[in-house]
């Protein structure tokens, strides 16, 4: 399968979470099969298994990114190994997460991977139970994740996962129109590395802006410094003060996607209206800056987030015609259930950040 990011193309095997019986060889679940942690030493080793199952090179730095360096602690790392071979791998990365009125622990489902040799072998789902066990010890709230169009059937059916759909995808062009040819002459050159500058003042910005029945990654400095610090990402952070205040903040994400450069709104935040519309402004001048040909953002329906950036010109994109093809859901620790308010779209706050695409 591939798996698209607005038309760019990488090769994915076809991952599916659960058992399903080789109709050909009449393989059932493989046993024998050993889950344990992953250690720093293994690194090599998921690398190369990431490169065999995706088709292409894993950032250096990016396990350590992932499971060592997190403010919420340590994440979860898990392999499958059958004689010695490693062939599969679950993930989970831990945040604080605010829901319900309280901050809590989510976990995070991150590199669900199966050598393509042992597909439908039931070795995502002995993973993904090892998973939960793990999740429970910790005392870990929530577990969610990004999936695309191949694997979301296996995630909602054996993870026991909600679906919050469709995935809110909304963009602003700003010089697609005058230069089309990037559509047919792609530009291949890098854009270098650069983690943003966070400031200080972001945390009481967020503690302002957040209403209590928002829903979402908790935002401080420590997190949004290790956020904007992935390995390979390129971002820049938009602030607007006013008096000596921070009023307005956002993260932008630089990426190239068929041909054309992409500004992802990864984080944004305002502590009023006048300031949103500061901080649309602030985000437009800096991706023309920055030379962006378009801005994409997320904002599911009724959120502030989404008014806020139509308001600014940004056009939602109809699931129809929606080249994400991915799904983001959510479910309980260890029940799966969720209560109505964390079904109810409009108090989440879910941006690029929350994803490790971008």
């Amino acid at each position: 399968m591939e798996f698209h990011l607005f038309g760019e193309s990488c090769k994915y095997s076809n991952l599916s979470p659960g058992f399903s019986q080789n109709p050909s060889t009449g393989i059932g679940p493989l046993k024998n099969l050993i889950i344990r942690p992953a250690a720093l030493a293994d690194v090599g080793v998921v690398d190369s298994l990431f490169e065999r199952v995706f088709g292409f090179h894993r950032t250096p730095g990016m396990w350590q990114w992932l499971y060592h360096d997190t403010p919420a602690g340590e994440g979860i790392s898990l392999l499958a190994e059958k004689n010695g071979r490693v062939i599969g791998h679950a993930g989970a990365v831990l945040r604080a997460f605010r829901a319900d009125g309280q901050t809590t622990l989510c976990a995070q489902s991150v590199n669900a991977m199966t050598d393509p040799d042992y597909q439908r072998q039931g070795i995502n789902k002995q993973l993904f139970q090892a998973l939960l066990e793990e999740l429970r010890s910790r005392d870990v709230r929530y577990l969610c994740g990004f999936s695309n169009e191949n694997s979301t059937h296996g995630v909602l059916q054996h993870q026991e996962r909600t679906a919050l759909d469709p995935f809110p995808v909304l963009i602003r062009p700003l010089k697609v129109v005058r230069r089309p040819w990037r559509t047919f002459i792609r530009d291949r050159s890098e854009i270098p590395p650069k983690p943003a500058d966070i400031p200080k003042a972001v945390e009481a910005l967020y503690q302002k802006a957040w209403g209590e029945h928002q829903i979402g990654n908790l935002r401080d400095h420590t997190y949004l410094n290790w956020r904007y610090a992935r390995p390979g990402g390129t971002y820049q952070a938009v602030e607007v003060w006013n008096q000596a205040q921070l009023s307005a903040f956002a993260v932008l994400g630089l990426r190239r996607q068929r041909g054309f450069r992409v500004g992802f709104v990864m984080d944004c935040v305002a502590n009023e209206p006048a300031a949103w519309k500061a901080l649309r402004q602030a985000i437009k001048k800096t991706a023309v800056g920055l030379d962006c040909d378009l801005l994409c953002a997320l904002g599911y329906e009724g959120s502030i987030a989404r008014r806020q950036f139509k308001r600014g010109g940004y056009i939602p994109v109809p699931r129809r015609v929606n080249p994400e093809e991915l799904v983001f859901s959510i479910r309980g620790v260890p029940e799966p259930l969720l209560s109505a308010s964390m079904q109810d779209k409009s108090q989440w706050i879910l941006t690029w950040g929350d994803t490790d695409l971008v």
